[in-house]
């Protein structure tokens, strides 16, 4: 599948590349490239970097307010968790591929910006979606469930493991190509005949 190979050697290429080529690829300058995590204890309002090789951890209260220029994450990222702590963090921004996992469950997240391609699980469970966004590939599970006001999921393609949309407003799935796992979803949401599905339809 085109879109799987695409996205699979692109990440590979990402993680075998050093500081230079990382930033010939984005555009930037070596400073723009972080080579560590991102936690609660950073002292920034909006993350000064274009790259981030590492984590970024914000899963309880912290000064980051937005994400700045990043276009990629060499890591996973955390923005939200069970119970739902405050946060000003809505968008995603100019963010375009995560290396890893991306979880903000029960976050305001309501914005994923550029965001391209998840290698890893994408859980948005009870975020404030609207929209999927740019959004078309993701390696392992999507978790969207219980976004009331999400209703466009047009931009997903692939999806390689479980895909679990119950509780939102999504009518179809239009340019959803393969689904790798099982696929739970409200009655009244219509998954076109031609998805390749690897598991149970519930």
């Amino acid at each position: 599948m085109e879109i799987k190979q695409k996205y699979e050697e692109l990440f590979e290429k990402l993680a075998d590349m050093e500081v230079e080529e990382l930033a010939q690829f984005f555009n930037c300058s070596p400073n723009d490239i972080l080579f560590d995590d991102i936690t609660d204890e950073s002292e920034f309002n909006s993350i000064p970097y274009k790259v981030i090789c590492g984590d970024i951890e914000l899963s309880d209260q912290a000064l980051v307010e937005d994400f700045g220029n990043i276009e990629a994450v060499l890591g996973s990222i955390n923005i939200g968790r069970y119970p739902s702590l405050e946060s000003d963090i809505t968008s995603l921004g100019k963010l375009k591929y995560v290396y890893g996992d991306l979880r903000a469950g029960f976050s305001q997240l309501c914005n994923l910006g550029d965001l391209l391609a998840v290698g890893g699980c994408v859980d948005l469970e009870s975020a404030d979606l609207k929209s999927t966004g740019s959004l078309e590939y993701v390696g392992e599970d999507l978790i969207i469930r219980d976004n009331s006001d999400l209703k466009d999921a047009s931009s997903l393609k692939y999806i390689g493991k479980n895909l679990d949309s119950q509780g939102t407003q999504i009518s179809s799935f239009d340019n959803l190509e393969y689904v790798g796992g099982s696929i739970d979803k409200d009655e009244d949401t219509v998954i076109d005949a031609s998805v390749t599905n690897h598991g149970r339809i519930r």
